[in-house]
């Protein structure tokens, strides 16, 4: 899901981090992210839209933003250590970004796991489709163990 592995925990993308660092305050209405976006790097609107919208996503994701207000006036609260104060700020703190990334591949994990039992359940009530879901179940075991891998390399990380 997120790629978490550019040594900064609420975004991969350095153009929405540096939308960031241009803030001086922890809140701000979407409208002036937009403006900075076009002003920073000659977006058009549109483009502009999808740079926030999806740093946004990214940052609700993982709790670090609250949304406040209607649709045309909608500001930002963002949580400590999400802005920076000083011009090219990344967060370096390797185990808050690699517990994030824990809990992240837990949740998909447990999630995965929920849907192989689902799978097991329609084999036995859906024996006509038994092909289709043993390819389904395939694909999700190869997701679960790719999964699996990344999650022991995090904890090998952390274990540092």
């Amino acid at each position: 899901m997120t790629d978490m592995n550019q040594g900064i925990l609420f975004s991969s993308s350095k153009k929405f981090r540096h939308i960031l660092n241009q803030l001086t305050s922890h809140q701000v209405l979407r409208s002036d992210l937009i403006n900075i976006a076009m002003t920073e790097f000659r977006l058009s609107e549109k483009q502009a839209i999808g740079l926030i919208d999806r740093g946004i996503y990214q940052l609700k994701y993982q709790g670090l933003v609250k949304a406040n207000g209607k649709v045309k006036n909608i500001s930002y609260q963002f949580s400590f250590g999400v802005i920076s104060h000083s011009p090219l700020h990344v967060v370096n703190d390797a185990a808050l970004v690699l517990s994030s990334e824990k809990q992240i591949l837990e949740k998909e994990l447990a999630q995965i796991r929920y849907e192989l039992e689902a799978y097991q359940e329609f084999l036995e009530k859906i024996p006509k489709q038994k092909l289709k879901i043993m390819r389904l179940q395939q694909d999700t075991v190869e997701k679960l163990n790719q999964l699996n891998g990344k999650l022991r390399a995090v904890n090998q990380l952390l274990s540092l």
